[in-house]
């Protein structure tokens, strides 16, 4: 039996044994259980395991604000404002990165430009913009437009945005979401309001804004996923920031989260610190988690499933701190380890072990292994959330996961939604 260690965490493996651990652990399941688990194996491997960053093709007319919009989500100056003449020639990704995690960005040039930049290849944007499809694909399109020129040839550019759609859709099979984004709404009248623009006349030109741009695609039968007003101007001094009037970006970044594939879903929350993304996130790989290692648990195998089940929550507790900002590494591990102080590497397969042991009792064994296995990973989850993210001192979250694991011992002998397997 394993016992405390002086150093907790000492045991933990590093992000590519851990992956290969909880790999191994899963193939070795029943077929039957593989199935029962496949959804939340899915899950799991979408936002911790294969984890990318996000693909955005950032589309509108010169102007319109796409380098602001770029740096207002990373709440830094990432890529520089071009306020006079067309900065962007050929369409081209571009990843745009800061210590917390990166974003692939189709940078276009400005749809309508009078004059081709000397770098683009084709006479029309549209035409850089589908020749940039041949590495990669957009997740999403976000199409700017000046709140303030809503009017002004929009229709040329809902053809263009609509007709790249169809274009992608053709081509590669994928028809990414297009979100509307009306920039520059602090130019709206009455221009001497600030965030959170409340004032009853501001307020109704960003409804006609938003009316008219929606208006705009609806003319073509096109329904956009949504349109978030915005404003994003900043002044910065060596990256710090001066001054600056951002209004409704996290809520666009929100939206965008969800619009976004599993697998890009978690460097986007992690990049944007957002916090009701972040936390969003973590619920869905503690859910994910504890389903899991619920239905490992049910297994017919006594002992054995003790390697899948710590891996599976330590893969959880690595991917709650990464979102947070920490490093998807061993270091995460061990700190909330430490924090709880336990080895996690041991003590967390000793408890597995004893738990196993339960199997061994005739009848309800399964069904209360499986409860069991399923509410401590919950448990631990809940606690690695409010450590990691909600700051949590770490008496605090020690406290919240004791209290939740004698939830856990008084429900032992509820029903198990697996235990349909012990039959």
């Amino acid at each position: 039996m394993h016992t405390k260690s002086d150093h907790p965490g000492q045991d933990i493996p590093s992000p590519n044994e851990l992956i290969a651990l909880w790999q191994e652990g899963i193939e070795r399941l029943p077929p039957v259980l593989r199935e029962r688990v496949d959804d939340a194996v899915a899950q799991l491997r979408a936002l911790v395991v294969d984890t990318r960053a996000p693909r955005i093709m950032v589309m509108g007319r010169r102007g319109a604000g796409k380098s602001s919009l770029i740096n207002a989500i990373f709440k830094k100056p990432v890529t520089d404002v071009g306020s006079v003449v067309a900065c962007s020639g050929r369409a081209q990704w571009h990843q745009y990165s800061s210590s917390l995690g990166s974003l692939e960005i189709l940078d276009t040039r400005g749809l309508g430009d009078r004059i081709r930049p000397d770098s683009a290849d084709f006479e029309h944007a549209e035409d850089d913009i589908r020749a940039a499809f041949v590495d990669r694909i957009p997740d999403a399109i976000l199409f700017l437009c000046k709140a303030k020129e809503v009017d002004a040839r929009v229709e040329e550019d809902v053809a263009v945005a609509l007709e790249i759609r169809a274009h992608l859709k053709a081509s590669h099979h994928y028809e990414p979401p297009i979100l509307g984004v009306l920039t520059q709404v602090d130019e709206l009248d009455p221009k001497r309001i600030e965030p959170p623009y409340d004032h009853p006349g501001k307020q109704e030109n960003i409804t006609k804004a938003r009316r008219a741009l929606a208006d705009a695609f609806s003319d073509r039968d096109f329904r956009l996923a949504e349109i978030f007003p915005t404003s994003a101007y900043a002044e910065y001094d060596r990256e710090k920031l001066v001054y600056g009037n951002s209004w409704n970006i996290d809520q666009l970044v929100t939206y965008l989260v969800e619009a976004l594939p599993q697998n890009a879903q978690l460097i986007m929350a992690r990049t944007a610190q957002v916090q009701a993304v972040q936390r969003r996130l973590a619920s869905d790989i503690v859910t994910a988690s504890s389903a899991l290692c619920a239905g490992i648990a049910a297994t017919p195998f006594p002992i054995a499933d003790a390697i899948p089940l710590t891996a599976t929550q330590l893969a959880m507790i690595s991917g709650i701190g990464f979102v947070s900002g920490r490093d998807l590494s061993k270091k995460t591990a061990a700190e909330f380890a430490s924090a709880m102080g336990v080895n996690v590497g041991a003590a967390m397969v000793a408890r597995e072990l004893a738990r196993g042991l339960v199997k061994l009792i005739p009848g309800a064994g399964l069904a209360i292994s499986s409860a069991v296995a399923g509410s401590t990973t919950w448990a631990l989850g809940q606690a690695a959330i409010l450590y990691f993210l909600d700051g949590a001192s770490e008496e605090q979250a020690r406290a919240a996961m004791q209290s939740a694991q004698r939830s856990v011992t008084d429900d032992a002998n509820s029903k198990s939604p697996w235990e349909e397997v012990d039959e």
